[in-house]
């Protein structure tokens, strides 16, 4: 199937320019990369140098520098994120942004102006996970900062119609349960932070979490719903109008479905689907045929067009492709010969699900590491519900809050109550999870995909594209099965190390963290080590019970498959707050693991410390790869350092871990000295960690420095005798070389910096 038509060649040359110009790619290599469109047409190569050109006009125009102190303006939008409260702002220069607070400010709402006092917020950056200037750029926004001690001055003035709208459903919303509240902010205002966490796993389990997003389905159902509605009506109203009904009930149809967009706060999926009811609104009042694919085009030029960012977003990704499979489904559908009626609208409807589930596939594990494999079963098994029952109802609920808010709330307690029994039943969802690093599986998938459209038209290329995608699988394979590679997760102020051995052997040196209800295990630590294939650890070293390096594991153990739990012997109810009834196994005296070719090396405090002291008291963990070694320490001080200065002096480490994420406390130069460390690696955030001390000896004593909290996640790898130590932020730059991680810093060593390992000279 290759694309024929000016208005499909215009929107492949305009996304193709898009992406090359937001992915930083170098102007020499990115006008040869945009000329390759011409091998597609005139048309395909003209729009994707304009939209080169576009793209870079964008980009500088939305280069400004990040807030920091005193800023003003108004507030745009408010929503509930995981770790409180986003006030999406316009400021007096012109600049669009967000700030974030931990705590609810009710006198902040939509239309407000204010002044704030703000510092700049740093995004986490993880394998596979785009860096925050990408993350706002796909939202036209310039910056995010931090709101500084509630420091923040609102005057209320009057919002428009759609404001009041909002805050009228969200007051209504505010009386019901959770899962009531969480499934009517969803489905009506497109919030979906506030569904039970339990409820929300369930629906993501069942591969059926679109159905809460508002797009598409969601709009098409409601327009058909008008459509035929106002076609039955009108003729019986206006019986003489002599204007066909098609064409007023058209209009009655989309209108309803922009004030629901607009109500749900018009998302790129939801735009997508606008103006695809728009075009298709304006072919039916111009009695003119128009096909899905041309639909689809049209829109996406129109959306790129006006909004050139989109391109990279997540949600406008998804609904693209997702038509893109629904479109092919119906197509293969069509080729059915089967004459019971039942039995073919089944199928049909199967084929137009597995075609969507297949098109969405690669983006879908790119950006969450798992997808369902029942997917395009469990969607045509719950869309009779979603279709007749829940969004319909949901929409009463919405109209019923304005004329009697007593019933519509009993109406979405049972539609949350229906919903709630209907997820219980046992359907077998197994989840796809990628073998090895998911960014050479969705190469491999993606070059599937497209030879499987080319097949008809151009088998040749099919073959080749066959054979690439074989080629990835291999490569896939053997970096599972014989690389060796560390990473020191991104996680802000916690703790989390995961080692890669060859023959698909995983350990993990602390397991992340959890404050309250933002789960940094749930959020960030699984969907990174599953992108990066690693379902399976064989060992699972704790260092102390504090919830910033044993605060996600719950979610973990939820996730992956984890084999062994060691940590020091503290005392149950630490252990407890980190999870009911959890205890790992306690050692109380030094302990050798053996790991695949590795060696781990586990130094207990002393048992049963008090509080205060279990920082003190925690495991020490030393690892031994083919002459590599890493020295975790955990949160230790230079008490126990002093305790241990004998041991170390026998324990060199070429990489060190700082204590205490570079605290003060943990700095003992005696005692590192002792290690001989070739570099050191700072799992911190914030201005004052590393210290200013610790960061002072480092340079006076020439070791590098690498702080996750600036860099991102840091990778060390094995490269004959030397170590390769590369950081996230530089593996985003330029082409997306992430895809082919772990073999680009072996291959391109851009970015990434070579120690020598230690050798008996050097001891």
């Amino acid at each position: 199937m290759v694309p024929e038509g000016p208005l499909k060649k215009a929107a492949l040359g305009l996304s193709l320019g898009l992406l090359l110009s937001f992915w930083g790619v170098s102007l020499p290599l990115r006008i040869l990369l945009s000329g390759l469109g011409f091998l597609g047409g005139p048309t395909t190569g003209v729009f994707a140098l304009g939209g080169m050109f576009y793209g870079a006009w964008f980009r500088q125009s939305r280069n400004r520098p990040f807030p920091s102190g005193r800023i003003s303006g108004r507030i745009v939008g408010r929503s509930t994120g995981t770790s409180g409260v986003v006030l999406r702002v316009k400021l007096d220069s012109g600049a669009r942004g967000e700030i974030l607070s931990r705590t609810r400010i009710p006198e902040c709402t939509t239309g407000s102006g204010f002044e704030a006092l703000v510092r700049p917020a740093s995004g986490h950056l993880n394998p596979f996970g785009p860096p925050l200037r990408m993350v706002l750029l796909t939202r036209g926004l310039s910056f995010r900062a931090y709101l500084r001690g509630n420091r923040i001055l609102c005057f209320p003035s009057r919002g428009g119609f759609l404001e009041s709208l909002r805050d009228r459903l969200d007051f209504f919303s505010g009386g019901l349960s959770p899962p009531a509240r969480g499934l009517f902010r969803a489905l009506i205002l497109g919030e979906k932070t506030d569904l039970p966490g339990d409820l929300e796993d369930r629906i993501q389990e069942l591969g059926i979490y679109h159905f809460l997003a508002v797009s598409g389905f969601h709009l098409g159902l409601l327009y058909g719903f008008l459509f035929w509605g106002a076609r039955f009506l009108w003729p019986r109203i206006f019986p003489r109008s002599g204007l066909p009904a098609q064409v007023p009930a058209a209009w009655v149809g989309l209108a309803g479905a922009f004030l629901y967009a607009l109500l749900s706060g018009l998302s790129p999926s939801t735009q997508r689907a606008l103006l695809m009811l728009l075009l298709y609104t304006l072919a039916r009042s111009l009695f003119r045929r128009v096909s899905g694919p041309d639909l689809l085009a049209g829109a996406v030029l129109l959306a790129l067009l006006w909004k050139p960012y989109w391109i990279l977003h997540p949600s406008f990704r998804l609904s693209v492709m997702a038509v893109i499979g629904v479109l092919l489904g119906h197509r293969w559908s069509r080729k059915m010969k089967i004459e019971n009626r039942p039995v073919r609208f089944l199928l049909e409807g199967f084929l137009i699900s597995l075609g969507a589930w297949l098109f969405t596939l690669p983006f879908v594990l790119w950006y969450f590491g798992r997808a369902a494999w029942t997917g395009p079963l469990n969607t045509l098994i719950f869309s009779p519900l979603w279709c007749l029952v829940i969004i319909p109802g949901e929409m009463l609920a919405a109209l019923g809050s304005f004329l009697s808010p007593e019933k519509a709330a009993h109406l979405a307690e049972t539609l949350a109550g229906i919903l709630k029994y209907a997820l219980r039943f046992p359907i077998p969802c197994p989840s796809l999870l990628p073998p090895f690093p998911v960014g050479m599986l969705v190469l491999a998938l993606g070059f599937l995909l497209l030879g499987g459209l080319l097949y008809r038209d151009r088998r040749g290329v099919a073959g080749v594209l066959a054979a690439g995608a074989l080629g990835l699988f291999l490569l896939g394979w053997m970096a599972r099965e014989r690389l060796f590679w560390m990473v020191a997760l991104d996680l802000g102020k916690a703790n989390a190390v995961a080692v890669h051995l060859p023959g698909n052997r995983n350990l993990l040196f602390d397991a992340g963290a959890r404050f309250g209800s933002v789960d940094l295990g749930k959020y960030l630590l699984v969907p990174a080590l599953e992108k990066m294939g690693l379902h399976r650890l064989d060992l699972v070293v704790l260092s102390h019970p504090d919830l910033d390096h044993a605060g996600g594991l719950p979610a973990l153990k939820r996730a992956l498959l984890v084999k062994k739990i060691l940590s020091g012997s503290f005392r149950r109810a630490s252990w407890e707050r980190v999870s009911p009834g959890f205890s790992p196994l306690s050692l109380r005296s030094f302990t050798r693991e053996r790991v695949g070719e590795a060696e781990v090396w586990l130094f207990p405090g002393r048992p049963r410390p008090p509080e205060r002291l279990e920082n003190r008291e925690g495991l020490v963990g030393y690892l031994e790869f083919r002459g590599l070694s890493l020295f975790f320490p955990g949160d230790i001080d230079r008490t126990r350092l002093r305790r241990m200065e004998r041991v170390l002096a026998t324990l060199p480490a070429e990489i060190l871990i700082l204590p205490h994420h570079g605290a003060r406390n943990g700095f003992l130069p005696s005692a590192w000295k002792a290690l001989k460390p070739r570099v050191a690696l700072a799992l911190a955030r914030g201005r004052h960690h590393p210290h200013r001390e610790v960061r002072g000896w480092l340079k006076r004593e020439k070791i590098p420095l690498y702080i996750t909290g600036q860099q991102g996640a840091i990778f060390v790898f094995l490269k004959g005798k030397e170590f390769l130590v590369c950081t996230m932020e530089d593996l985003t730059g330029g082409l997306p070389k992430t895809l082919l991680w772990p073999y680009i810093p072996y291959v391109i060593s851009g970015g990434c910096h070579s120690y020598a390992l230690h050798t008996l000279r050097d001891l």
